[in-house]
């Protein structure tokens, strides 16, 4: 018994797919984009945002997997919104609690981790010992 292998190329270009059809946007492959559309991390790194806009086409992209990033239009995208004063402020509160260590009350210079509030040293060392395992009986109460 023969097998014959079927080829499935698609042309360059735009790929017709049919959940693409019925979304209303086009469907190009890796490189072919036309200029005027971006990723969201493009429009991020341009300090835009999509402004609400739905996509307006995708690439795809991938062998065995295939990938999708959904493309915006430069012409519908608006400038990224600036935080004010007492968000920035309310930020680096928050950051600063999440640094701070539980059971020696120092900031630690990194996110200590939320499931036992406690930094490295304080974790490894005798007296840490007792501060996580009486952070996890509170949390357990």
């Amino acid at each position: 018994m023969t097998f014959q292998r079927i080829e499935t190329r698609r042309p360059f270009g735009a790929v017709a797919a049919p959940e693409v059809e019925a979304a209303g946007w086009v469907s190009y492959r890796w490189g072919s984009a036309p200029a005027g559309y971006a990723t969201r991390r493009q429009l991020r790194m341009a300090g835009l945002c999509p402004g609400g806009k739905p996509p307006r086409a995708e690439v795809r992209w991938g062998r065995r997997l295939e990938r999708v990033a959904y493309l915006y239009r430069l012409a519908d995208a608006q400038p990224k919104r600036v935080p004010s004063a007492a968000q920035l402020t309310a930020l680096g509160k928050a950051m600063a609690a999440r640094r701070t260590c539980t059971a020696c009350g120092r900031d630690a210079g990194y996110c200590v981790p939320t499931s036992t509030r406690v930094c490295v040293n304080c974790m490894f060392s005798d007296s840490g010992s007792a501060a996580v395992t009486s952070t996890r009986r509170e949390e357990a109460a």
